[in-house]
């Protein structure tokens, strides 16, 4: 590009604008100084291009006036030049420069810029040892100036200022700083305004690269932004205030001449994790961990449901155009608090719909209404998508800007961009081929995606497995047993009886699933697939478990669980760490008996749980209130750690580093501290639930052996009967009475002495009265 302004001119942004966003609308009495008392003389508009355009008309409309406006705006750009990113790899860029300016400047507006591999770019100002965010925004949404959530933001001479720009990568080869759509770029751009008087508009105001070097720290923090214009601290008490709403989150965009969509991802940042919104604001509270869970609280309220003092509808989802199916799954976006549902429409799941060796019997069917339904927290659809693209509809997770379905007619985990294709990034499993390999699935049920891009499939109904993929898709590795059905005793640890959800749990790095007809939920270590925790009682959680879901309370960490039992189905909130019951719940919003879940999702305030249906009422919102105190006075493991009632539920604690199969018994609390950290004592704790299993394990293995030992007396008294018998019938003609036809004379029998040897006789009745005489014995002793 050559030179367009005069050698030795100075040159300023006055406007930016990309990806297709939306015009900027300056505040009241702000305009922009220039001609020449503003030392601007010319206007000069650059195209940038991802690819060549044929016949562009492209431009953009400004409107001048000769009167002078109270406020004279400008740009600061925060921008750097020192960027290498390398191949698949996460990687960060950092701006710092000290602040000079004339007079104050009131920030109302600002825009982030990178390319293709940027997932977030945020500025921060610094005064007095206290650190405020000034934006933080996803520069794939569209790239236009969004007005501060929250209001202005002053920045005074010799504030300091702050930007980084994070990126992931999946490229081969190492990006750096360039203008081509194959390079990146890290900007910051903030729109400001000042008093206008003779200087205003004469300031340059850029700050290029990490000038201040090793001089400030920033922020530990990895928040994604939620939403347009967001300024940290300042907007979350705006929108619980009612001050502003929450803006719409609008798609993402990105340069055509990249691989695919799936390239960019949002770095799988927890917005639920209170120690990352905490960092936002560092310095500017104290560090106290109650200040920054009541802000985390604040944020859920404001993003998942708006004003804290709003009434709850009765009915929800409410107004939607289509009327949803039964439920495969559902997942709350922790970045929007948006509700993803995954529905099967007209399709029914009924025992024709497979035939033998699980093969989908309508292939040439797929369901023609859209199947993936997403609505805000209260029940508005936003948008929908999936339309003549699913058979049956099963699982769905949100991670980032991606979402991952399962459908068990077509055998596959499918990656999709999170406003939907017609194609998906990425495939797992063979199209409508069951089976039990490296490349094929079962009737997967679920997928997780820990924070490094693993991929982990429950498979599901006809297998028995956890999958482990890489972030590529290639097979890594797959754990779990069969269940012996037909055993009158509890399955081992590590066996599995149709695996029906699966979670990633941040607080541990654990993979935990809904083992469904074993009525149990196990976590396992990701790494080696080994058991770590195991929770069951069927008297308070239900002789089966559909599905799961996890919320970080920046503590121990909840669990949650729902079954399904006809009429009488509840969720049940559990102390991950500890495993104490906290709540359970039976009732939606409108007061409707859950009936049939199958699905569930809690909102990232966990003030709702949103179950999924097969039967009755599709969708159901649950209010779950007093989620910190614990209602039930029922533990997983007991206070003391050395007993727990038959009817409690039982948390056994597990640590086998070599195999998966686990004894059936429970660790103290202490133990399963330990184990947290990777160590665990193997002392067991004998309880009643134990000394059950233990007697039953007794009289199966007892009750058999004086079977066996009561057959074998019963044989020998048997065969000295028969031989007694026999002694009575042949050896001596005198215990037999001839003219009695042959029958025994038992006197002669008890005053028999013992004689020698004698004759065996066979005895012929007497007939007629008639003595036919005696035939000699043929067997001798």
């Amino acid at each position: 590009m050559g030179l367009i302004c005069p050698h030795g001119s100075k040159t300023k942004i006055m406007y930016a604008w990309a990806r297709d966003a939306q015009q900027l609308q300056l505040p009241h009495d702000v305009g922009f100084k220039i001609g020449k008392d503003a030392g601007i003389s010319s206007l000069v508009l650059q195209v940038h291009y991802a690819h060549p355009i044929q016949g562009d008309c492209s431009g953009l409309s400004l409107r001048t006036t000769h009167q002078p406006q109270k406020y004279s705006a400008g740009i600061y750009l925060l921008g750097s030049s020192q960027i290498m990113i390398p191949p698949h790899k996460t990687s960060t860029s950092v701006v710092t420069c000290r602040h000079h300016s004339r007079q104050p400047l009131q920030v109302f507006a600002f825009r982030t810029h990178t390319h293709n591999l940027g997932v977030r770019v945020v500025g921060y100002r610094r005064r007095d040892g206290k650190t405020k965010v000034i934006g933080s925004g996803n520069p794939l949404w569209p790239q236009a100036f969004y007005p501060r959530v929250g209001g202005n933001i002053d920045l005074v001479d010799n504030d300091v200022l702050m930007a980084r720009c994070d990126y992931k990568s999946d490229n081969d080869k190492t990006v750096t700083a360039g203008m081509t759509g194959d390079d990146e770029m890290c900007n910051f751009y903030m729109m400001y305004y000042t008093m206008t008087s003779s200087t205003s508009g004469h300031e340059d105001l850029n700050c290029w690269n990490d000038q201040l070097g090793g001089g400030v720290t920033f922020p530990q923090d990895q928040t994604t932004p939620p939403f347009p214009g967001y300024g940290g601290l300042d907007s979350i008490m705006s929108i619980v205030s009612g001050e502003s709403e929450r803006p719409s989150v609008p798609p993402v965009h990105h340069h055509s001449h990249q691989v695919v969509e799936e390239d960019v991802d949002d770095g799988h940042y927890d917005v639920t994790n209170p120690e990352h919104m905490a960092a936002d604001q560092q310095g500017e509270m104290s560090n106290s961990s109650d200040i920054f869970n009541l802000i985390q609280g604040m944020l859920d309220t404001a993003l998942a449901v708006g004003k804290s003092s709003d009434a709850q509808p009765t009915q929800w989802p409410v107004d939607l155009p289509m009327k949803l199916g039964q439920i495969g799954g559902v997942d709350v976006d922790d970045q929007t608090g948006l509700v993803h549902i995954f529905q099967r429409g007209s399709r029914i799941w009924v025992a024709s719909s497979f035939v033998n060796g699980n093969i989908f019997a309508h292939q040439d069917e797929p369901i023609h209404s859209d199947t993936i339904v997403v609505v805000d927290g209260s029940g508005k659809l936003v948008y929908s998508w999936g339309k003549h693209q699913f058979y049956m509809p099963h699982g769905i997770t949100v991670v980032g800007d991606d979402v991952w379905v399962t459908d068990v007619a077509l055998h596959q985990a499918l990656k999709f961009p999170i406003r939907g294709a017609t194609s998906p990034l990425m495939a797992l499993g063979e199209r409508f081929q069951p089976g039990n390999d490296n490349t094929h699935f079962c009737k997967p049920t679920s997928v997780a995606v820990d924070p490094q891009g693993n991929i982990y499939v429950a498979d599901g109904y006809c297998n028995t497995r956890i999958v482990h993929f890489d972030p590529h898709g290639d097979f890594v590795k797959a754990w779990g047993k069969p269940t012996d059905v037909y055993s009158l005793l509890a399955p081992p640890g590590g066996c599995l009886n149709v695996v029906h959800d699966i979670k990633y749990i941040p607080l541990d790095g654990s993979i935990c699933v809904a083992d469904r007809e074993n009525g149990r939920v196990q976590c396992f270590d990701r790494e080696k697939g080994n058991l770590r925790k195991m929770y069951e009682n069927k008297q308070v959680i239900g002789k089966n478990i559909y599905a799961i879901d996890f919320a970080n309370d920046g503590k121990d960490g909840r669990l949650y669980m729902v079954n399904h039992n006809w009429g009488a189905s509840h969720v049940v909130e559990v102390n991950y760490k500890s495993g104490e019951i906290m709540n359970k719940w039976s009732r939606g919003v409108g007061g409707e008996q859950l009936k049939s879940p199958h699905a569930l999702a809690i909102s990232t305030n966990r003030q709702y749980a949103f179950v999924g249906q097969i039967e009755g009422k599709s969708m159901m919102k649950l209010q779950l209130l007093n989620h910190d105190t614990t209602t039930l006075g029922q533990s997983l493991v007991s206070a003391d750690g050395s007993s727990v009632k038959g009817d409690e539920m039982s948390l056994l604690v597990v640590d086998h580093p070599n195999n998966n199969m686990v004894d059936d018994s429970l660790l103290k609390p202490s133990e399963a501290d330990k184990l947290i950290g990777g160590e665990v004592n193997k002392t067991k704790v004998p309880t009643s639930g134990t000394s059950k299993n233990v007697l039953i394990l007794l009289l199966l293995t007892i009750l058999p052996l004086i079977a066996v030992v009561l057959s074998i007396f019963y044989f020998i008294s048997r065969n000295r009967q028969m031989k007694d018998y026999k002694r009575l019938m042949f050896e001596d003609e005198d215990w037999v009475n001839d003219d009695d036809g042959g029958k025994l004379n038992i006197g002669k029998m008890l005053s028999r002495k013992n004689s020698g040897d004698s004759k065996h006789k066979l005895l012929k009745p007497k007939n007629n009265g008639e003595d036919e005489g005696l035939m000699n014995g043929v067997d001798e002793e």
